[in-house]
């Protein structure tokens, strides 16, 4: 998601939920990824993790 698009969606988020407030961090929402269920389906889900979350963590 663009930084434009994601200062965007916290604008609305701001405007039509106005108790709830943002968390500190931009996040990176991958959809659709497949994840094999052991009866053979697979189920789509969403991967939603904090900016940078890979350069921040890595191990050394």
């Amino acid at each position: 998601m663009s930084k434009l698009r994601q200062r965007l969606s916290r604008w609305v988020q701001s405007r039509t939920m106005p108790g709830l407030t943002p968390g500190p961090y931009d996040i990176t929402v991958r959809k659709n990824l497949r994840v094999p269920m052991d009866d053979g389906v697979e189920l789509l889900a969403d991967l939603i993790i904090p900016e940078g979350w890979g350069r921040r963590c890595r191990r050394s």
